[in-house]
């Protein structure tokens, strides 16, 4: 989780000294009601964050691990689909069995409201076709046609996806919103492709 008082570049060396394959620096769970904690709202400080710790990643030659949004961001940058639910805009193809058969969208919608992920389907009375065809799992295979419209007009559109569906919920205008994070996103998503090639 990215913590915006530990030092990026501290954080990402002291987890790379342990030896892992990957490591996973992921967005606090926020919402437009429940907005993220900054110190300045106006400025991108989870996204400077993170650039700091692809500068401390990129920089020394003896890592060998993946740092998953970063890896991500440098292949949709490139035309190559990424990996992760939270970025691009490839369709979503991941919904919950919870063990009492219920099927649920997105467990991580859970962070955003009350019942998000609820979608009144089980596996004793429904198909996944059924599934397939529920309103909230279609939403999350609409692509671009989903996002609001400052994100379907935005450059970055291919790359950020919007942002992670949590991320984006308002209880006004429900996820047709940009991310809490779209700052955040645009700020790091710049810093990673200035150091690619052209």
């Amino acid at each position: 989780m990215v913590d915006l008082h530990n030092d990026p570049a501290e954080v990402h060396d002291y987890l790379a000294s342990l030896g892992p394959a990957v490591i996973d620096f992921n967005l606090p769970h926020a919402t437009h009601d429940a907005p993220p904690e900054r110190a300045d709202p106006t400025e991108p400080e989870y996204g400077r964050w993170l650039s700091r710790v692809y500068d401390a990643w990129t920089g020394a030659s003896s890592y060998t691990h993946s740092v998953r949004i970063l890896e991500d961001i440098v292949a949709l940058s490139l035309g190559v689909k990424g990996s992760v639910e939270s970025l691009g805009l490839a369709p979503a193809d991941i919904v919950v069995v919870e063990s009492d058969g219920s099927i649920e969208n997105v467990d991580t919608l859970k962070a955003a409201a009350p019942g998000a992920a609820d979608l009144g389907l089980n596996v004793f009375d429904h198909t996944f076709d059924e599934v397939a065809n529920h309103p909230a799992i279609r939403q999350r295979r609409a692509g671009v046609a989903a996002l609001a419209q400052e994100c379907q007009r935005c450059p970055l559109v291919s790359v950020c996806g919007g942002g992670y569906l949590p991320h984006r919920l308002s209880a006004e205008r429900g996820y047709r919103n940009p991310s809490v994070y779209c700052q955040d996103l645009a700020h790091l998503i710049r810093h990673v492709q200035a150091t690619l090639p052209a």
